[in-house]
């Protein structure tokens, strides 16, 4: 009989099978939790408040996809890492390196 756990199916003599999302949850966990421990972000932080911060900044500029496809290729382009940046600096203020 196949259960479910919080890290994915578990199936009677195999073990556990993480689905694709749960086994990206648990690298972006890992990539942050080393970013914290190499002192690039603020260590008082749970890494998952940190994915769930950064993934709903990015989904709100997603969502808003008329924002930048009136724009010509190349202005678009840049338009997109315009965000990339925004995140990143987000990231840097709210969870400062120590």
């Amino acid at each position: 009989m196949f259960s479910s756990t919080r890290r994915g199916l578990r199936v009677p003599g195999i073990g556990t099978m993480c689905s694709p999302r749960a086994s990206s949850q648990a690298r972006a966990v890992e990539q942050v939790r080393r970013a914290q421990e190499a002192g690039h972000l603020d260590p008082a932080w749970d890494p998952r408040d940190v994915i769930t911060f950064v993934s709903q900044l990015a989904t709100s500029w997603a969502g808003q996809p008329d924002l930048g496809a009136a724009l010509p290729p190349k202005e678009r382009v840049a338009y997109v890492a315009e965000r990339r940046a925004a995140i990143v600096a987000a990231v840097q203020r709210i969870f400062p390196a120590m």
